[in-house]
């Protein structure tokens, strides 16, 4: 399975510390350790 992001199909990068980012749907500000390529991030639920 190709691991790409939900909203605009970019290649994940996985980071060794967590960032704040913003998620692309609810934009709350979360630490994560994944995003796209292009710094989206999918929402939790």
């Amino acid at each position: 399975m190709k691991e790409e992001c939900l909203i605009c199909n970019a290649p994940l990068e996985y980071i060794e510390k967590d960032e704040p980012v913003e998620g692309a749907i609810c934009h709350r500000k979360e630490n994560s350790k994944t995003r796209c390529v292009n710094g989206r991030c999918v929402c939790k639920i």
